[in-house]
């Protein structure tokens, strides 16, 4: 029976017997890492890609949420300015209600606001110019006139709907006072009329005639802001005696702010619409 030979490991250089040569242990080591290398730079490969992604998603969804932020701001300002400058997308109910309150408010503070355009004498005066404005007439109704102390008198009650008179843009009037409602500028004006009818045998008489405006704010003490005065004397063979007093001046006023006008000798003002007004208005 033939034995099977012993194999050589003389090509190697040891024998069966003999232990590897020194460094074989390393070199299969060292090739099994080789081995793992491209699962390593494959998972951080996929690592860095995912946090590249999720940043970019990140950074897509804060700018999608500034710009839900912007359009809804402009929402609310462009709503904000519908409802204040009278928008185009108003409903009738909204201007019903609107013309209520309104009324309302008229009936119980004694005022007078017009919300909505309306043809003056000065133009079409709108609320869409942000202009406050007022143009008062004189009224000549018996509890019109408000006797004061030092013998001047308010002028208490203008004509503020009728003939050449508006209001206009938040301007309101209540008791002789025009109501400022904005912080501004305004051109404050005034005149009055003064026509002294002379009774038979009447004496010559001189006459001090005195135009005031005053402004109230938060202080009791109104302040004077015009005066106008003249002594006057009228023959008593003049059957009329006449005489136009007017001022006007720029001044800053505040929200809230009340300016009226009084004068003296209010039995001798005339109080037609064309010769005895009053008005402001924001420039």
């Amino acid at each position: 029976m033939l034995s099977t030979p012993e194999p050589s490991y003389s090509h190697f250089g040891w024998g069966p017997t003999d232990p590897p040569p020194e460094g074989a242990e390393k070199t299969a080591k060292i090739g099994q890492k080789s081995s793992k290398c491209p699962v390593i730079i494959a998972v951080s490969i996929c690592s860095v890609v995912n946090a590249a992604v999720l940043s970019a998603v990140a950074c897509v969804w804060v700018e999608l949420q500034r710009e839900v932020e912007d359009i809804r701001r402009s929402h609310l300002k462009l709503q904000d300015r519908q409802y204040q400058h009278g928008g185009l997308n108003e409903t009738a109910l909204e201007l019903a209600v609107e013309k209520h309150l309104t009324d309302l408010r008229e009936k119980e503070e004694g005022t007078v606001w017009l919300p909505t355009d309306r043809e003056t004498p000065f133009g079409n005066v709108s609320r869409r110019t942000h202009k406050p404005t007022a143009h008062l007439t004189g009224s000549p109704q018996a509890d019109s006139l408000s006797d004061g102390k030092n013998g001047l008198s308010k002028i208490k009650s203008w004509e503020t709907r009728q003939g050449l008179a508006t209001l206009a843009n938040g301007m309101r009037h209540r008791r002789g006072h025009l109501i400022i409602p904005t912080d501004g500028l305004y051109f404050i004006y005034s005149q009055l009329y003064y026509r002294f009818l002379n009774p038979e045998q009447t004496q010559s008489k001189t006459y001090q005639l005195i135009h005031y405006t005053f402004k109230q704010n938060s202080y009791p003490k109104p302040l004077q802001i015009m005066k106008s005065a003249r002594n006057t004397c009228w023959s008593k063979n003049v059957e009329f005696g006449l005489y136009t007093s007017y001022q006007g001046g720029v001044f800053r006023l505040q929200k809230g702010d009340k300016i009226w006008v009084a004068v003296s000798n209010m039995s001798m003002v005339c109080l037609e619409e064309t010769s005895s007004y009053f008005g402001a208005f924001m420039i």
